[in-house]
């Protein structure tokens, strides 16, 4: 403070002294230099020293504080201003800019708008800016980054943001948001620009973000000019535009030093208009946009021409080749369009409102030394000038392709995302009259950079089809397919026309590549539709090869007007039937336009039985290669296998959507499943969990001999390995092919039986080889061992054989007589085992599956693996029987059941007299009426307690009750060891109470038990009070009785 008064002090001093008319004494001199004097005494006095220098300390601390703060506040990217708050975006409105209104959610409509623009920093997160492009953003203005050139404080989406914006061809700014408080800071922000934006074209300025409040509040207006001039020299002198950005209160209250004025602005203001009163060239209208592709609000801008100042007059500009619309600065829903859809040559070339039709359409694509031809999509016929004419006001038509400069087209950057597009023969093309309204034409011109002459190239993904599968069809005979001759699966395979018949020969699969273009790839080879030899000469032939993504295996789909579709090659040719012609066999090739009908398609998305041809439902897939054959389910692995009822045979296929189906197991509940997802041929089939992968869809289509192809969604089809249709062989993939073992018969009638396929019952078994020749026990001996052969059905009980259901579909099969059970002679799989009969001990050698051939007859396999067969192929009475491998081919393996019902015995009372001693008859030991009571055999008394009556029981069986007692004949606790005591006990109907009478045709009967032993004396005595019990069958006179009907 004491410095100050002195200043003030020796100010007024040299006023004073200096002005006429003031008279100064000396006294007042001296008193002058005396104060002067002490002032300087005082300066130098240590306590007001000290002071002072605590103040400057103290400003200057202050200053260093602030300076700290906005150091850290950069490098923290904390942006403080009317939009953040410590980095983050802030919702309170800035009354200094008239935030107070709503904020757009899309872009007013606003006179003098040129363009629609975003933009966006890392904030935004990664954005789909082909759906920002989709969504009519004309331009982008991109944060590169903020403060001093730091790579730690670029914008970390900058880059990607870019090169997005460059591939669907975005004209785009860029951004920095200043946190620069000196001009050494500024020029170090203007290199951070131009580090970064190295090697980009901009086609919009690169803008100063001034808004934060640190600046603000520490900044002199000019101080903050000096700033912005640093930046701005530094960025035009690398060769760019350089503008401002702020709100209206900035712009009016605080950026008004001069220099300010002559600088392009970006003015943000979030208001239905913008009130800034000064020049500007873009307006930021709100901070809430909503475009598709972005998440969450963006903020939008409107442009009024800020890009043409960052542009070079004229700049030839690549064009990507790609089908475009292309509209009209005057007007960006007026698009070229060729007058009334025509075809002709000499058509007019018009500005119409946008239909997405094919007349609208234009592909554009290199000619050649930077010159470009733009091709009618619908006509495929090129945009010309009448002779060549080099005048202006020539109206433009369409014509065949020539080559001529007439037809050459160069296109020159026009700003803001449009272009002019420039005639080989010098002229530009443009409306006529500036007008645009529906059918003006369009016409050359000298460039005049007029909108009239400005012209956007609007990129098609038009897509008239969605991927899926498809049928081609003749326009005039839609039965008439597109098909793959012969259904071949090999490169060069011919295409050709034939009646629909339903197979994967016929169903295309068309896939969208992009810019219009479609895959077609036959399901049946998953190869591509192509034209040979890439040639683009009308009348090259049409073919499948690999797929290799050649212009000549690229396909477009235009309208033809009349629900059909000409298939357009980017070679310029158009599918079509040789001659027009419809026969089966017509050749189908590539021809030059002429909308024939002989080259209109109808592309039908699959429907009906095309798309769904099963109906939901349980299974069994037979193969069409043997019948006899099914697709089996054996440790998890799918294998061929003979049909037995089982459920490991049995599939529910339902259908999942789109034309797939999953084949679940009935067994498991697992799906058919393709071995790790392979896409190879000989990839093994299995079962496994419901996981919805390709690996486990399929699609049915017609096969051979009434069967289904069977195609995975991964592209290879269900076929079995060496394509030999064995029993046993493995189920793996294969590519499209001719073999039967490819078709697959679906049988629901096979998957509704019962495993047990053979009901319980008693039956003889003939050889299909000689139907009067029957299984038979050897000399009907009762004996373990005794041979099985072929003999002359005699309707004995050695012929006949009870088969009953035991579990997983295996029986077992006891001979009527014997109460023994058929076997493989030392449970040998060996070719060649014999079969006998055996006492009944439940080995796999004694159990049998009894699987259907085809047709009435049967396999009867061993659990062994091995079928009976008759020996050596022989059939005849006699023959042998014995196990071998499975043929379906030999009858002589093949077996058919005839069920028998023997009433051996009329119901009735008898008497039952052993064979030992006729006068010994069965007896209830004591005559006692209790449960458990003894049989015996007893001399005869003509007591009830040696009379029963024998009753029929079903199927062959009787029951045996005292008819003393009312109790039943019945073998202690139902076992069947021998030696087992025979008893009475009241009537339950189990087995141990059924009883097989059998007459063994020399007067007696033996008198089996169900479970397989018979009545026999014990030790064979004949005395009387000998125990009866069970005993295994030998035909001894102990287990022979004679029975006499009394009544």
């Amino acid at each position: 403070m004491k410095r100050i008064r002195n200043t003030i002090l020796s100010v007024v001093l040299t006023w004073c002294m200096v002005l006429p008319g003031v008279m100064v004494s000396a006294e007042n001199m001296d008193n002058v230099q005396v104060n002067t004097n002490e002032e300087n005494q005082i300066a130098t006095d240590g306590s007001e020293n000290t002071e002072d220098t605590d103040e400057t300390a103290e400003a200057e601390a202050q200053t260093e504080n602030i300076e700290t703060d906005i150091y850290e506040a950069e490098r923290n990217d904390l942006a403080n201003s009317w939009r953040y708050e410590n980095g983050q975006r802030t919702e309170q409105s800035f009354a200094r800019s008239a935030r107070a209104f709503r904020e757009f959610t899309t872009w007013p409509a606003v006179s003098g708008m040129v363009a629609k623009g975003i933009d966006v920093s890392q904030w935004n997160g990664t954005i789909d800016w082909q759906k920002v492009k989709n969504a009519g953003v004309d331009y982008a203005i991109i944060r590169c980054g903020f403060g001093m050139n730091q790579t730690n404080q670029d914008d970390t989406k900058w880059k990607e943001n870019a090169d997005a914006c460059i591939k669907y061809n975005i004209p785009f700014g860029v951004y920095i948001y200043s946190y620069a408080t000196d001009t050494s800071r500024a020029k170090s922000e203007a290199e951070h620009v131009l580090r970064l934006i190295k090697g980009y074209k901009l086609k919009y300025p690169v803008y100063y973000d001034l808004e934060d409040d640190s600046v603000r509040n520490n900044v002199s207006e000019k101080t903050i000019g000096d700033i912005a001039q640093t930046f701005y020299d530094t960025i035009t002198a690398a060769g760019y535009k350089a503008a401002m950005y702020a709100n209206t209160d900035w712009f009016t209250t605080y950026l008004t030093d001069s220099r300010f004025a002559k600088w392009d602005k970006w003015v943000a203001q979030y208001n239905t208009t913008c009130t800034y009163t000064g020049k500007y060239q873009m307006w930021q209208c709100s901070s809430k946009g909503s475009v598709n592709g972005i998440n969450g609000n963006v903020d939008l801008s409107v442009d009024f021409g800020a890009s043409d100042s960052n542009q070079n007059s004229n700049t030839e500009m690549k064009v990507e080749e790609g089908t475009y619309a292309i509209s009209s600065a005057l007007n960006t829903d007026k698009i070229f369009s060729v007058s009334g859809g025509s075809v002709s040559n000499g058509a007019s070339i018009v500005l119409t409102g946008q239909k997405n039709t094919p007349e609208q359409r234009f592909e554009i694509s290199p000619a050649g030394d930077g010159w470009y031809r733009i091709i009618s999509e619908k006509s495929g016929k090129a945009v010309d000038i009448p002779n060549a004419s080099t005048a202006s006001g020539v109206a433009l038509h369409q014509y065949d392709w020539n080559g001529t400069s007439a037809q050459l087209w160069k296109f020159e950057d026009a700003g803001n995302g449009y272009y002019y597009i420039k005639a080989k023969a010098g002229t530009y093309l443009e409306v006529k009259n500036s007008t645009a309204s529906d059918g003006v034409t369009i016409q050359t011109a000298a460039l005049n950079r007029s909108n009239a002459q400005k012209w956007k190239l609007n990129l098609s993904e038009y897509r008239p089809v969605e991927d899926g599968i498809y049928t081609v069809g003749a326009s005039v005979n839609g039965n008439m397919l597109a098909d793959v001759s012969n259904g071949s699966v090999e490169n060069g395979a011919n295409i050709q026309l034939y009646t629909s018949n339903g197979t994967f020969g016929q169903q295309y699969a068309f896939t969208y590549v992009g810019n219009g273009y479609y895959r077609i790839a036959p399901e049946n080879s998953n190869k591509t539709l192509e034209i040979s030899n890439g040639s683009a000469a009308s009348g090259a032939n049409v073919q499948q090869s690999g797929w290799s993504r050649k212009n000549w295996q690229l396909w477009k789909l235009v309208d033809a007007g009349d629900g059909s579709y000409y298939i357009k090659s980017k070679m310029g040719t158009t599918l079509a039937l040789y001659g027009g012609n419809t026969a089966n066999g017509t050749n189908i090739q590539a021809e030059s336009m002429n909308y024939s009908t002989g080259q209109k398609w109808k592309v039908t998305p699959l429907t009906g039985q095309l798309l769904q041809p099963v109906k939901d439902g349980s299974y069994v897939l037979t193969s069409a290669a043997d019948t006899e054959k099914v697709m089996s389910q054996v440790k998890g692995n799918i294998q061929l296998g003979c049909f037995e009822g089982s459920s490991t045979q049995k599939y529910s296929i339902e259908y999942t959507g789109k034309g797939y189906y999953r084949i679940v197991s009935k067994a498991t509940g697992k799906v058919l499943d393709i071995e790790s997802g392979k896409s190879s041929a000989g990839t093994n089939i299995q079962e496994y969990s419901w996981n919805g992968s390709d690996a486990q869809l399929w699609r049915f289509a017609a096969g051979k001999n009434g069967g289904y192809c069977i195609k995975s969604k991964l592209g290879t089809f269900i076929d079995v390995k060496s394509q030999k249709a064995a029993d046993g062989n493995n189920v793996q993939t294969n590519t499209y092919g001719a073999a039967l073992t490819q078709s697959w018969k679906l049988d629901s009638s096979l998957a509704n039986e019962q495993e047990n396929i053979v009901a319980d019952g008693t039956y003889t078994i003939a050889s299909v080889g000689n139907s009067k020749n029957v299984l038979d026990v050897y000399g009907g001996y009762f004996g373990s061992g005794t041979n099985i052969w072929l003999y002359t059905s005699n309707n004995t009980a050695a012929q006949r054989y009870e088969i009953k259901h035991m579990e997983n579909g295996y029986y077992r099969i006891m001979v009527e007589k014997t109460g023994k059970v058929l076997e493989v002679a030392g449970k040998s799989s060996k070719n060649g085992a014999n079969l006998q009969q055996y006492e009944w001990n439940g080995n796999d050698g004694q159990l049998w599956k009894f699987v259907r051939t085809g047709t009435n007859s049967y396999y009867l396999k061993s659990k062994l693996g091995t079928v009976i067969k008759a020996a050596s192929e022989k059939c005849e009475a006699g023959s042998n029987v014995e196990l071998g491998t499975l043929n379906e081919s030999s009858n002589a393996q093949k077996w058919t059941l005839q069920k028998q019902e023997s009433y051996s015995l009329e119901e009735g009372t008898y008497v039952a007299k052993s064979a030992l001693d006729t006068s010994k008859l069965l007896d209830i030991a004591g005559g006692y009426t209790t449960n458990g009571a003894n049989i015996q055999i007893y001399q005869y008394n003509g007591s009830t307690a040696q009379q029963f009556k024998i009753q029929y029981a079903g199927n062959g069986y009787y029951r045996i009750i005292s008819a003393k007692t009312g109790k039943s004949l019945d073998i202690y606790g139902g076992y069947t060891n021998d030696g087992t005591n025979i008893q009475q006990y009241t009537w339950n109907g189990s087995e141990a109470q059924l009883w097989k009478i059998v007459d063994l045709r020399n007067g007696y009967f033996y008198i089996r038990s169900k479970l397989g032993k018979g009545l026999d004396v014990y030790g064979g005595r004949s005395t009387s009070g000998t125990n009866v019990q069970l005993y295994s069958s030998n035909g001894s006179k102990a287990q022979s009785w004679v029975l006499k009907k009394l009544k």
